[in-house]
């Protein structure tokens, strides 16, 4: 086998790997990726209240732009 046929080899089995790992974290995603019906991730940190310094809950923060 030359280098040209290895390098294209190679580069196969890359892209078949790199597809297959993408719709694999597409159809069953991390518990880390998994999102709330608002959009926020579960594992999200709190958010700085600009005022008072506490913290926040994102939840919290999105329920209150939305008007809930």
């Amino acid at each position: 086998m030359n280098g040209r046929v290895q390098m294209a080899v190679f580069s196969g089995l890359v892209t078949v790997l790199s597809v297959a790992v993408l719709v694999y974290v597409y159809v069953a995603p991390l518990e880390s990726m998994r999102l709330t019906r608002d959009g926020v991730s579960y594992y999200a940190p709190p958010v700085i209240h600009p005022e008072t310094g506490k913290p926040l809950d994102l939840n919290e923060l999105v329920r209150h732009f939305r008007g809930d």
